[in-house]
């Protein structure tokens, strides 16, 4: 018998082309070619492959939750003909067997009202990608001629704002990649002062242990100390309903259940996979560059299931990898909180070609920083440090 997901998330790859040319793009820009050969676009075959594989996978493993992230490339190049054809496909096929949530990354260009009409009929929740200000966006964000994208990019930023605030919408979301010239302090300010955007997330660029320097893991770093400097200091009530930091929040929520409640709490088995437009399956796609063996045409939606996915002793490999701390973590006094950088999202800044994932995190110190003030601010909301102590040591 399969053993039991809670949750399963699929990064669906709709298209495997761009309407834009970022600079720091890994997947379009970089070394990566993997694209090059496969459709730009998911065909109808391929969806109601994947309908059937989703139906049968979440029956077998009896998943409560099915979280489908629709990505690209740009999704929304797929067209609104046939990305609406493929809510509709997947929404009939899973929505009476479990909690189905559309989520969708787009660089936000391409966002009309019909678009927003699509995103209400199936309550998709869009993020867009935002990198701050209009001089810092446009540093990086760029369309293929080399012009900015900062306004069309806002433009379809407000529309789905505005269509929140109408309740059509779920509150849209602003991926910002952080620039280390910059200063987070800024950048924050401009997202709750300026763009008025609920829920913001913050990443850091894709690059390994072997690609990084000195300067640019400081310039990071620093960013998202001066990011959560600020988020602490308006982290008022107030603040609180309109402004969420995901990483942030994610983690104040853990200290603030913990003692009796954290001892309490149901361990979520939470499974991530890849599926690409012609319909093979593959690992999360942030491992893409750190593991780009295991992105390969093995498993596809029509002849494998997901237990021979993720019970191949190259996936087993891989997450045994990824959830062995090194020895520098083990008696960190926050390690269950951050896992070596897990906590906050961040796994190729622990990869080298020499050891693989045995490496302690380039942002430690300042991941460490960020826990300990988290620690110490739910201190101040009233936990006790031996109830914070269970959740973080």
């Amino acid at each position: 018998m399969a053993k039991k997901i809670d949750i399963l998330e699929i990064i669906l790859k709709v298209t495997e082309c761009c309407n834009i040319a970022c600079r720091y793009c890994y997947y379009f820009e970089g070394d990566n070619r993997d694209f090059a050969d496969k459709p730009r676009v998911m065909n109808k075959k391929t969806v109601i492959q994947l309908a059937n594989y989703l139906k049968e996978t979440v029956v077998a493993h009896q998943i409560e939750t099915l979280r489908i992230d629709i990505h690209g490339g740009e999704p929304l190049m797929m067209g609104k003909k046939r990305l609406g054809e493929l809510l509709l496909i997947l929404s009939d096929a899973l929505k009476k067997i479990c909690k189905l949530e559309f989520v969708l990354q787009c660089n936000g260009t391409l966002i009309d009202d019909d678009w927003i009409n699509i995103f209400a009929k199936y309550q998709v929740a869009a993020s867009v990608s935002v990198d701050g200000d209009a001089v810092t966006h446009n540093l990086n964000r760029i369309d293929r001629r080399g012009k900015g994208t900062y306004h069309r990019v806002m433009a379809g930023l407000s529309k789905l704002i505005a269509a929140s605030k109408d309740n059509k919408v779920p509150y849209p979301g602003v991926l910002c990649v952080i620039n280390p010239d910059k200063n987070g302090k800024v950048i924050f300010r401009h997202f709750v002062e300026q763009n008025k955007t609920p829920y913001i997330s913050f990443i850091e660029p894709d690059f390994t242990i072997d690609e990084a320097s000195k300067q640019r893991v400081d310039g990071i770093g620093n960013f998202l100390l001066d990011v959560y400097q600020e988020w602490e200091k308006n982290n008022s009530p107030k603040i609180n309903r309109h402004m969420s930091l995901r990483v942030f929040n994610d983690l104040l929520s853990v200290l603030m259940v913990s003692g009796t409640e954290y001892e309490n709490m149901k361990t979520i088995n939470y499974v991530v996979i890849t599926i690409r437009s012609d319909g093979y399956i593959n690992p999360d796609d942030i491992l893409r560059n750190t593991h780009p063996e295991l992105f390969n045409e093995s498993y596809h939606l029509a002849s494998s299931t997901l237990e021979e996915f993720i019970t191949s002793e190259d996936i087993r490999e891989l997450y045994r990898g990824i959830f062995t701390l090194p020895v520098q973590c083990q008696e960190c006094g926050v390690r269950k909180l951050c896992r070596n950088g897990f906590c906050f999202g961040s796994l190729p800044h622990r990869y080298s070609k020499k050891n693989g994932m045995n490496n302690t995190n380039l942002f430690c110190k300042f991941y460490r920083e960020i826990c300990i003030r988290l620690c110490n601010y739910a201190v101040n909301k009233g936990k006790t440090f031996a109830e914070i102590e269970k959740a973080v040591y």
